[in-house]
């Protein structure tokens, strides 16, 4: 678990990501909005004005993929960070490091890409910065974004909310963006190209929260997956997490890719999925709006929070018996977003 230096599991979103975060990071930076642990900060702009502020960096390889590229998965990222918040995305930052000898029609194709996919998604890039570097010294291009959006109600969301009995909810199946990176790395393989799930999730979100009540958190389960998400929440809410094995969603094609490299679903990124807890009398008109969207058209039901098992996420097979879902120590495929 503890390294001298960094190794590419720190940025995974697994084990050695927590330990970096706990151990290094976030004692300096110590403060109360950084104690919550989100996707975003919420900070107080005078009365009961709230904006939401996020931030994030995308080195994704490759920078072309089945269903995106780096420049979509940007804008979808800082947006769903905003989104899963409960917030309005508004407006993006965006800065380019770019490494000497990059190709400028590659940059020209990202930059057009990222311009459409802001414009579809209602939000515009207001300021940005640019930067080269050395040859060698990148890896062609990384971007980071920020994005800030608004609040159009008072309600609170986080792990503090989640209560034993709430239900756990995923808005569609899991794996597709990790097993998509998966296949494109693997120029070799036997198999149609996997399309990413990445997508904006706000028009999905504003609705849950307009038309239920009773919603506790919204993660979207990126670096980790669904084990890093769940085993997060648990952590924080010192709650446990039991899911039903086999009300986990997963593709025939995301299953094949994963039998063909070993890797577990569970732990591949999503980039346009929501994991929500609720009230579990709100849970089955939470999956009926989510099922009546693009974006969450095969939402279900996972499980339910429990007093049992206080941070730790447990998967309950269809035999009756019962497995600790473990968080991996780093994420089995890196620079996955």
């Amino acid at each position: 678990m503890h390294h001298e230096r960094i190794v590419l599991g720190h940025g995974s979103g697994g084990r050695l990501s927590h330990d970096l975060l706990d151990r290094v990071i976030f004692p300096p930076l110590d403060n109360r909005i950084l104690e919550g642990r989100t996707d975003h900060a919420t900070l107080n702009v005078g009365g009961d004005h709230r904006i939401a502020f996020t931030t994030d960096t995308f080195v994704i390889t490759p920078l072309f993929f089945p269903g995106g590229d780096i420049g979509t998965l940007a804008v979808h990222g800082t947006i769903n960070d905003l989104a899963v918040g409960g917030a309005i995305p508004l407006a993006l930052s965006l800065s380019l490091v770019l490494e000497e000898g990059f190709e400028l029609r590659c940059l020209e194709r990202i930059l057009l890409s990222i311009g459409k996919t802001a414009k579809n998604c209602g939000v515009f890039v207001a300021t940005g910065d640019t930067k080269v570097v050395e040859r060698g010294a990148a890896d062609g291009i990384f971007l980071n974004t920020s994005g800030i959006g608004i609040f159009d109600h008072h309600l609170t969301l986080g792990p503090r909310q989640i209560e034993a009995g709430d239900a756990i909810i995923i808005s569609g199946t899991i794996g597709e963006h990790g097993a998509s990176i998966a296949l494109c790395r693997d120029m070799a393989h036997p198999y149609a190209p996997i399309v990413s799930d990445t997508a904006p999730l706000h028009d999905l979100t504003q609705k849950i929260l307009k038309q239920c009540s009773g919603i506790k958190v919204m993660r979207d389960p990126t670096r980790g997956g669904l084990a890093a998400t769940l085993h997060e929440l648990a952590k924080a809410s010192q709650l446990g997490m039991l899911v039903q094995e086999s009300s986990v969603p997963v593709s025939e094609d995301v299953a094949s890719v994963c039998e063909l490299y070993g890797l577990d679903p569970w732990h591949l990124a999503c980039e346009g999925r929501i994991v929500l807890m609720c009230d579990p009398r709100s849970a089955e008109k939470v999956v009926e709006v989510m099922r009546s969207t693009r974006e969450g058209s095969e939402a279900c039901i996972l499980g339910r929070v429990t007093h049992e098992y206080p941070g730790i996420v447990v998967a309950e097979t269809d035999h009756g018996s019962q497995r600790v879902v473990d968080l991996p120590l780093y994420e089995p495929l890196p620079r996955i977003c």
